[in-house]
């Protein structure tokens, strides 16, 4: 090795030991500074190559950026989004931070019919679009104690019956009168049923079909309740979660209405009687049209089937109005019930999981036992429903084989395996699963049985080209989550989540080589420096701790060694403690460390299942889909979706270099959390060692050296009058202010009304009305003065001071010194060591500087070690 060290070996991204200079060396302090120079350009380089790989995961930021302002409109609409929904006529709820569960129900109910109808975008470019709802997630169901029929609370009924006195359901005692108290008791297991996991996973969770239970249709609900849950009372009333209170009146106002409409047809089929034989022909022609002859006139129609052409003019034939009531009631019999409620988007036909979730969810429930399985009976109509050429003679086999143990049941496990063999030979609908935006989902049951937490989980994908030809070119997710702030309560906090999933198959074919690139950088800069640093950590530590040194040893020389062993413990192999400086090693370090989590986050987040396929599905995604939801499909509370590798390999249609790529990018690089984006912040943090290193830019990391002291005492200071503040403001107005609501809250808000962000702490203020909106306007008033007006002045003048120091090279040697020593001793005395400085070190007297311009406490440190000797 040469005296200063091998050029071509400081060229290189791993640090060599033969690019040190020797310590006798007369150049060893330009060597050192080339080297520190050659690193950062390295740095450079891994951040200009790292941020052109994250860059890649999206496209089209300015498209996304557009989606997720629509959405946030849709959820906070301003005066002009309220004035364009009333002029649709639609309704215009405004997301806020705490929402009861009726506001909770019409939130999930208004972008859920956003999703459904106009993709989450606009119904003008919905052909572009896809909005799918990915999952609901409900936790800790808490309603069991209110009857929702009479809206008041269920009485304790076990306690109605020993306590005289205590009114029951109807305001009357229930140890006194038996019909009441079984009433109260039907009531209390009708309300624990519903808002049971199987009830709420069913109508809830799942949804029911609206071609059967059309949306508001509570008796169209109640039927359905009555044939799946044998469990609830025959009389379930229809009108449990509407109308709340009116039941009664209600049944009474629908028997009015049925004696009138049996009046009604009373009344026309004595007309009729009246009519002549060719008109009572007529009128049964009329009333069996076909959807072909009703697109025609009435008369044609009539006149086509008896070859009457004078039909339209018979004096004694019905009037119009007759004759196009009959048309319209005809058709709407005749039509399939599909088409006028939903589009195509609605419906997936290669969504094999949906529709065996269907199929398995609707025949358990009408056997009455989900944990048993199906009988041999209720799995027969199960099959016929998508294998109708089974026969009575063939059945016995066929059974045997679906039920191998011959335990008379079929169990999910042998559900699924019969339904893995026969995949495709099933005989689905024409138009497939109905997706689960599309779905009654009956978000009113949240007020009924309030659970602890909800969340519903959205993609809306911008979709290119037709068919299985079909590719996602974007793809965001929308979480919404309410969490609910006191059990019972029904009051809801809010969260809205809203990120962007990188686009498959849309980046360039040189990403690859980034990629390649990155992780080469990463691993010569940091990473095989900190592996050898953590496999030689224990060693450094036992080294660090055994540290002695001989009684006649200065106090430079112990800082010095100290120093060297304790740097070992962040550099094991000890070749760039000898280049860099302790900050800039430590911040190498936290590189390392926050890449490597970034990675194992990505990682993690790809074998989850939170892929869900959009568009229409091939062979092979369809069984992927099939295979990746498997508990799903048998009624399991998991979330349904596949992984990122399954989604790749299966229904992306990628091959060759582009698979690849989308492979190593969604393992390594592709995280929901951004925690790439905070690694590439510390890179830019370690290059900031250049402006140490120029002499036009070396003021700030000196002029921050010289103030860290005191702003960190300033901060700590800071924080505690903000704290103190804040527990003033909890105690005073947290029963009525919700951003003062707890100590946290407080802080939060405080700090920011602190640099000017003022909105957030006169939230729900009204000072020229309301007299504790006047006491908060006071309190905040001198929360100003004291804190934002004098407080934080005193930041800025400790920066000024620090840089007015700066210029003094003498006095910024001296802080340097003694601010090294001080250090040293702390460490020192945290290892058990304190007894090597205390012993060598000497009362600090005033003295002048020496005239060679030798530093004071360079002349201390001589002084010192001359008495020592």
């Amino acid at each position: 090795m040469s005296e200063d060290g091998s050029f071509w070996a400081g060229l290189s991204p791993y640090a060599l030991s033969s690019s040190l200079p020797a310590d006798s060396s007369s150049k060893k302090g330009e060597v050192i500074l080339r080297l520190r120079w050659i690193r950062i350009y390295w740095w450079l380089i891994l951040l200009l190559v790292y941020s052109g790989v994250l860059l890649q995961s999206n496209n089209n930021r300015a498209l996304s950026s557009g989606v997720r302002f629509e959405i946030i409109e849709q959820l906070f609409p301003d005066w002009n989004k309220a004035a364009e929904r009333t002029r649709d006529g639609e309704i215009s709820p405004s997301l806020k931070e705490i929402l009861h569960a009726d506001d909770v129900a019409v939130t999930l109910s208004l972008y859920n019919d956003l999703c459904a109808n106009q993709a989450s975008t606009h119904s003008s470019i919905k052909d572009s679009w896809e909005c799918k709802l990915f999952d609901i997630t409900v936790k800790q169901l808490s309603g069991e104690a209110w009857d929702a029929t009479t809206n008041r609370a269920l009485p304790d009924v076990d306690q109605d019956a020993v306590m005289i006195g205590k009114r029951g359901i109807l305001e009357t005692k229930a140890n006194k009168n038996k019909t009441n108290k079984d009433l109260a008791l039907q009531r209390r297991e009708e309300v624990r049923q519903i808002c049971s996991d199987n009830f709420f996973q069913s109508h809830f969770v799942l949804g029911d079909d609206p071609r059967v239970v059309p949306m508001g249709d509570s008796k169209a609900f109640a039927r359905a309740v009555a044939e799946v849950h044998p469990g609830l009372d025959a009389i379930f009333d229809q009108y449990l979660l509407h109308n709340h209170g009116m039941g009664k009146m209600m049944r009474v106002i629908d028997d009015i209405n049925r004696t009138v409409k049996e009046m009604q047809e009373d009344h026309a089929q004595k007309v009729l009687d009246g009519l002549s034989t060719r008109a009572r022909k007529r009128r049964h022609l009329l009333t069996e049209l076909s959807p072909e002859d009703a697109n025609s006139s009435p008369a044609t129609a009539v006149a086509a089937k008896e070859g009457d052409g004078d039909f339209a003019n018979q004096s004694g034939d019905l009037n119009e109005s007759s004759r196009g009531a009959a048309v319209h009631e005809h058709v709407t019999q005749t039509k399939d019930p599909q088409e006028p409620q939903f589009g195509s988007g609605c419906f997936d036909p290669g969504d094999v999981a949906g529709l065996l979730r269907d199929l398995w969810t609707k025949s358990t429930q009408v056997s009455g036992n989900l944990d048993w399985g199906l009988d041999e009976q209720k799995a027969k109509i199960m099959v016929l429903e998508v294998l109708p050429n089974i026969t009575n003679e063939t059945w016995p086999a066929y059974w045997k084989k679906m039920n191998p143990n011959g335990d008379m049941k079929l169990s999910p496990e042998e559900f699924l395996d019969w339904a893995a063999a026969h995949l495709g030979q099933f005989q689905w609908p024409i138009r497939g699963y109905l997706n689960s935006e599309c779905r009654n989902h009956h978000w009113g049951l949240l007020s009924l049985c309030k659970p602890q937490e909800i969340s519903a989980f959205y993609q809306v994908a911008f979709v290119h080209g037709v068919g299985i030809n079909s590719s996602v070119l974007q793809r965001l997710n929308v979480k919404l989550s309410f969490t609910q702030v006191a059990p019972y309560s029904g009051w809801y906090r809010t969260t809205l989540r809203i990120f962007n999933q990188s686009c498959l198959g849309r980046k360039p074919p040189y990403t690859i080589y980034l990629m390649g690139v990155t992780i080469l950088l990463f691993s010569l800069l940091v990473l095989l420096d900190s592996l050898a640093t953590l496999i030689m950590l224990p060693i450094n530590l036992m080294n660090t701790f055994r540290m002695d040194l001989p009684s006649h040893a200065s106090v430079q020389e112990i800082q010095k060694d100290f120093w060297m062993k304790l740097m070992q413990t962040l550099d094991g192999r000890g070749v760039l403690t000898q280049a860099l400086p302790t900050i800039v090693l430590l911040t190498e370090r936290l590189v390392a460390l926050g890449f490597l989590c970034a990675c194992a986050q990505a990682a993690r987040e790809a074998f989850q299942p939170s892929m869900l396929p959009i568009g229409v599905l091939g062979e092979k995604c369809t069984w992927a889909w099939f295979n990746g939801n498997k508990e799903w499909i048998v009624g399991q509370k998991v979330s349904r979706g596949i992984t990122m590798r399954s989604y790749l390999d299966s229904c992306s249609g990628l091959e060759g270099q582009m698979w690849m790529t989308e492979l190593l990018f969604q393992f390594i690089f592709e995280d929901e959390g951004c925690f790439h984006a905070l690694v590439v912040g510390a890179i830019m943090c370690r290059l900031l060692e250049a402006f140490s290193l120029s002499d036009r830019l070396k003021w700030l990391p000196r002029t921050l050296f010289l103030a860290k002291t005191k702003l960190l005492n300033f901060l700590i200071a800071y924080v505690c009058l903000v704290a103190g503040f804040s527990l003033l403001m909890t105690l005073y107005f947290g029963d009525i202010f919700q951003q003062f609501s707890t100590l946290d809250e407080s802080f939060y808000t405080l700090l920011l009304y602190s640099f000017g962000v003022t909105d957030r702490a006169f939230l729900g203020c009204q000072p020229d009305i309301e007299r504790g909106s006047f006491h908060l306007q006071c309190a905040l008033f001198f929360y100003t003065v004291f804190v934002v007006t004098i407080i934080l002045n005193m930041f800025t003048t400790i920066v000024i001071d620090a840089f007015a120091a700066e210029g003094d090279p003498e006095r910024y040697e001296k802080i340097y010194q003694e601010e090294m020593h001080s250090l040293t001793t702390r460490l020192l005395q945290m290892f058990g060591k304190g007894h090597l400085t205390s012993r060598t070190m000497v009362p600090r007297q005033t003295r002048p500087r020496q005239a060679t311009g030798e530093s004071e406490s360079a002349a201390d440190g001589a002084e010192g070690e001359k008495t020592e000797g």
